[in-house]
């Protein structure tokens, strides 16, 4: 997190007023930046095929702020991501290579997708062409 006290209008919690504003303690780092650090953890247990044929589920359990370092566990295919002064669990789920044990039960929503821009060269990605395994 670059400056947690700059304005984030786009997405205001990632800011220290913001996430204050909405309840938290300061700014809350950007999912995204945590999920990152565990699949550092990813490659190391399981090895880099993680990369390339690699899945995991994620669920996200607790803030983790500016500051707050971090911890992953992983036993098998299950992990927890703690922060390192209190063990609390910000993140957990489980990760692995090949098929992800979960990958028939994904469902279509049953939500309109909407119009996409027609630039000629789209194919549209679903569950019988998704690249799994490549």
């Amino acid at each position: 997190m670059q400056n947690p006290d700059a304005p984030r209008p786009d997405n205001p919690i990632h800011s220290t007023d913001g996430g204050k504003a909405y309840g938290f303690e300061g700014a809350l780092v950007g999912g995204i930046h945590v999920y990152g650090w565990t699949s550092d953890a990813f490659v190391e247990a399981i090895g880099g095929r993680w990369l390339h044929d690699g899945w995991a589920d994620v669920h996200f359990h607790r803030p983790v702020y500016h500051g707050d370092a971090m911890e992953v566990h992983i036993d098998g295919i299950t992990f927890e991501s703690r922060k390192a002064d209190s063990g609390e669990v910000c993140l957990w789920g489980a990760a692995g290579v090949g098929t992800a044990p979960w990958l028939d039960q994904l469902t279509r929503t049953p939500y309109d997708p909407g119009e996409t821009a027609d630039d000629g060269d789209r194919i549209e990605l679903t569950l019988a062409n998704a690249p799994v395994g490549q």
